[in-house]
């Protein structure tokens, strides 16, 4: 028996010795996978609260997250006599960690902001609401819930060509987040139901929490969810590379056969609608902002041609297009991105969307796509009649 104890406690030991040696070799070498995202009853989820990390999947930036788990400063809820406040709506493009805090389009339209003439005196401030995967219903949850408690002065939101599945639980989610779908009587309402559903439930329990605490403070656990998160990674783009290219590329680029598809174009045209009008009753002006894909804006005109091709479709730009069209129908004003983005990369050669350590031309707008997203809006704002003496008192005298 003390033989058995003497080998059990020796193999113990050595365990917890190279444990430790493996931990502070991932420490001494830099190593770090910190867990980014964490569940949010309000709309599914958001940043871990207080995050500083660096971003390394795709493109390379250091990620501050403030109190309320978005990638910005801390905001006052009391607003500043001379603020402007531009709340900014929308997912993975909007909350931008593939580049630096300065470079995102938000910060962007701040400093163009700063030269233009109605905005004299004025200071701009920008606050970022928009986390990665979120949908159209979600923004409107994190608007209702979070955001006006901070009294923005105008609302933007970004919208991108993923948000359409994002909006339907046809493709999955709805034991996740929030969804607006029609009642009997047409109407959208809220579905919050995966508040109670198993999945959340388990997410956001203490337990889990905790296990999220252990492994936000270990390497050695860290290097195992990349392992994890890598594997998990490839399988999935070799089992959806045909479905991701269906559903964003194919089934809404074209008009919509598909019950699913249709119903996802009314519901995310209704919740557009019921979000423009949820604004601009508070006396709060909106934009839309109409984003891009990497297909859409590629410098080589050819591969268009062949993507067009490939889809069976005469433009990359229909959902594009569809969007611009029922946001003028309604009256919001909007922010189509595609065509001149197209223009600049076909002249100068160049691609808006992709880093070195992701897809070529692909994936999210880089550093130069933020800066002609942020240049194009900030014109916009800037010409928007009445906008900066949107908030009785705060204009300078």
């Amino acid at each position: 028996m003390r033989k058995i104890l003497f080998v059990l406690a020796t193999i113990s030991v050595g365990l917890v010795l190279s444990v430790l040696l493996i931990e502070g070799g991932l420490r001494l070498v830099g190593f770090t996978y910190p867990i980014f995202f964490v569940p949010d009853p309000v709309g599914g989820g958001h940043m871990w609260p207080n995050l500083k990390a660096w971003w390394t999947q795709e493109g390379v930036a250091f990620v501050e997250v403030n109190s309320l788990g978005y990638r910005d400063k801390e905001h006052r809820k009391e607003k500043g006599e001379r603020e402007f406040r531009i709340a900014f709506l929308g997912d993975s493009y909007t909350e931008a960690v593939q580049v630096d805090f300065e470079e995102a389009y938000w910060s962007v339209v701040r400093r163009k902001l700063s030269h233009c003439r109605a905005f004299s005196g004025r200071e701009i401030v920008p606050m970022n609401f928009g986390i990665s995967g979120y949908g159209t219903a979600q923004a409107m949850e994190v608007l209702r819930h979070v955001v006006w408690d901070y009294d923005p002065d105008l609302v933007v939101l970004g919208f991108v060509a993923n948000d359409f599945n994002n909006n339907h639980p046809a493709w999955g989610g709805s034991d996740i987040k929030p969804f607006y779908v029609f009642d009997e009587e047409g109407s959208l309402v809220l579905d919050d139901s995966f508040l109670s559903s198993p999945s959340f439930k388990a997410s956001a329990s203490r337990l889990r929490h905790l296990r999220r605490e252990v492994a936000q403070r270990s390497r050695l656990l860290q290097l195992l969810l990349k392992i994890r998160a890598d594997f998990q990674r490839k399988r999935a783009l070799q089992e959806s590379l045909e479905e991701v290219e269906d559903s964003v590329g194919g089934r809404f680029s074209k008009p919509p056969e598909e019950p699913h598809v249709q119903e996802a174009w009314r519901v995310t045209e209704g919740m557009l609608a019921m979000l423009d009008e949820d604004v601009r009753s508070r006396g709060v002006d909106f934009i839309l902002l109409i984003t891009t894909t990497g297909h859409q804006v590629h410098p080589d005109p050819e591969y268009k041609v062949r993507r067009r091709e490939l889809l069976g479709v005469e433009s990359l730009l229909y959902w594009n297009d569809r969007i611009e069209d029922f946001a003028q129908s309604k009256g919001i004003v909007s922010v189509s991105l595609a065509e001149s983005f197209r223009e600049f990369a076909e002249q100068n050669q160049t691609c808006l969307h992709g880093f070195d350590n992701a897809v070529p031309c692909g994936g999210h707008w880089n550093q130069e796509g933020h800066r002609l997203a942020g240049e194009r809006l900030a014109e916009v704002i800037c010409e928007l009649e009445g906008v900066a003496d949107a908030r009785p008192g705060a204009h300078p005298d």
